[in-house]
């Protein structure tokens, strides 16, 4: 009987090795789907879209150029079904930056959840005449609209605009104030200038976008990207503007930004096994 016992709690033992086994972490990384950032700078340049660029700028130049903003969107739909997100982080690379000498400060950079869809657009015409609809391209994103409508100039940015006191409509832009996108940031890291105190640090800037990516997978949010928004205030005279590499990027693929996903998944034979040392332990009970 106490053989019996004994070999019984092995057994239970081993059932619970294998159940813990049975969920194995995996590993996906996934491609950015489209990207693209909007400039603030004057009333021609709210209506330029660098869809077609190879970087992603944010920030602000020194006083009258202008806010910086990225706009990112990764397709998460290829993450296989009944699994349990882990982790997930957003990655981008930041190869160069405009700092105008001041390279001790860093850009704290945030990432916020979008609350509504947006175009991307793919080429580089600007000025305020090209407008969805008259310049030939139904696409559209910039600091004025997110993408076009039923009419001109398109859908807004819910922020809306001002009137600049001649006539022309001084747009906001994409803002984190809980309607185009959530107000609190999903993460928050400081970005060093490259260059600072001669120390390098370009290199990958990660941000932990779990709860975002884990909302999407369970559908309790749709997938409407981020928006990344540096640190837009002036140091005196000095600007901050950090580069990261987009997906139109040539020169360098593997540094486009990613999404690395970690999730769990049950493995068949770890789950046989789990079963066979079950029946065992209900065999070896009736014996």
């Amino acid at each position: 009987m106490k053989i019996l016992k004994i070999g019984n709690i092995v057994i239970a033992i081993g059932a619970v090795l294998i159940l813990a086994g049975a969920l194995s972490a995996n590993t996906m990384t996934l491609g950015i789907a489209k990207d693209t950032y909007v400039v603030g700078t004057g009333v021609e340049n709210q209506w330029q879209n660098r869809g077609a660029f190879g970087e992603v700028q944010i920030g602000t130049h020194a006083p009258g150029w202008g806010e910086l903003r990225g706009l990112l969107q990764f397709d998460t739909s290829s993450i296989p079904a009944g699994q349990t997100i882990q982790s997930a982080t957003l990655r981008v690379y930041h190869y160069w930056d405009i700092t105008y000498f001041n390279h001790s400060r860093p850009n704290a950079t945030s990432i916020y959840r979008s609350l509504v869809g947006w175009d991307e657009k793919t080429d580089t015409s600007s000025g305020p005449g090209k407008l969805p609809g008259l310049d030939g391209n139904p696409d559209m994103c910039n600091f004025g609209f997110r993408m076009p409508g039923t009419g001109i100039p398109g859908i807004p940015w819910a922020s809306g605009g001002v009137d600049d006191g001649f006539g022309n409509i001084d747009y906001y832009g994409p803002l984190p104030d809980g309607s185009d996108f959530v107000a609190t940031p999903t993460d928050t890291v400081d970005v060093y200038g490259g260059w600072n105190e001669g120390n390098f640090y370009f290199g990958w800037v990660e941000f932990n976008v779990t709860a975002d990516v884990a909302a999407w997978y369970s559908g309790a949010a749709t997938n409407n990207g981020w928006l990344m928004k540096g640190d837009e205030g002036l140091d005196g005279d000095v600007g901050l503007v950090w580069n990261f590499y987009s997906r139109e990027d040539t020169s360098n693929p593997s540094l486009h930004p990613q999404l690395v996903v970690n999730y769990n998944i049950p493995e068949p034979m770890t789950m046989c096994l789990f079963g066979l040392g079950g029946l065992a332990l209900i065999r070896r009970k009736h014996a």
